[in-house]
């Protein structure tokens, strides 16, 4: 895990490409060499499939993307081959849950940068759907605190389902899906489990409704979306000045807060110089 972070902050260094390439092969490696251990027992067949699931994410840094989904998908395989009986183990079931749905998440995430959105909202409503009913389930329980993964793989999936709706000029649907990410990222981040990732999703999401209202025509609302985005980037790149994405996510909130001023008529130059700013921030990181 450490080293596909690395891998991801040398992506904006460009002269250490091949450095970032040589530790995208090795971390690749490592994996495949984990995944070819067989393993019988349940626990083992879930760390496998856990591997399955890094493998796919260091493939898909490298840009191989059918590989990553093919990946995903043994990860599927040996998830559903597990047996009732096994299953009857509560923590085991879990964890199944999980990596199933964080699977299938990956892979609706790549057909959708891939702009294959048919095959992409299939599995992305399928999983709405499960994990919203998970969600209620645990929301209504009595008892111990529910565990978050559904939450943070659901606020995922509206986030993706809306990418797919901006792609398909469905805008209206767009704002309806990042509207309910927004909600649960706030959920998470109020929850206080992994915040910063909570936030990053969150600015994330905010950002893509800045956009989308900005080509619905509602500058006001593009505007406050904008602003709450740029909020939450300054606060994460002040507590973590050495992470280079909460950086250039900051930047790029301040070109689209300077691109909207100048769509209003309206000065843009101290937008320009916070992004400037982070930029500056970025390459001495």
């Amino acid at each position: 895990t450490r080293l596909t972070g690395i891998s991801d902050e040398l992506e904006y260094l460009p002269r250490l490409q091949p450095l970032r390439r040589n530790l995208l092969n090795m971390v690749a490696g490592y994996y495949r060499e984990l995944v070819a251990t067989p393993g019988g027992n349940p626990p083992m067949k879930l760390e496998l499939a856990a591997s399955l699931l890094r493998l796919g994410d260091v493939l898909t840094l490298q840009g191989q993307h059918q590989e990553a989904i093919d990946t995903w998908q043994q990860a599927i395989s040996i998830c559903s081959g597990v047996s009732k009986a096994e299953l009857s183990d509560s923590a085991l079931k879990e964890n199944v849950r999980r990596i199933l749905a964080e699977a299938t998440a990956r892979q609706a995430a790549v057909l959708v940068t891939l702009q294959q959105r048919d095959r992409a909202d299939e599995l992305l409503n399928t999983l709405a759907r499960q994990l919203t009913s998970q969600v209620r389930d645990a929301e209504q329980a009595d008892g111990a605190e529910p565990d978050q993964w559904p939450i943070r793989v659901l606020a995922g999936v509206r986030f993706q389902q809306a990418l797919s709706a901006i792609d398909d000029g469905r805008l209206d649907d767009a704002m309806r899906f990042l509207t309910q990410s927004e909600l649960r990222y706030r959920s998470l981040e109020d929850s206080g489990a992994e915040v910063d990732k909570a936030r990053l999703g969150l600015a994330t999401t905010l950002s893509t409704m800045c956009r989308a209202c900005q080509s619905m025509g509602d500058s006001e609302a593009a505007r406050r979306h904008i602003e709450q985005a740029i909020k939450l980037q300054e606060e994460l790149a002040t507590r973590h000045p050495d992470v280079p994405i909460y950086l250039d996510g900051l930047a790029t909130s301040f070109i689209e807060l300077a691109n909207l001023y100048r769509v209003n008529g309206e000065p843009a130059e101290d937008a320009y110089r916070g992004a400037l700013a982070a930029y500056d921030a970025l390459v001495q990181a």
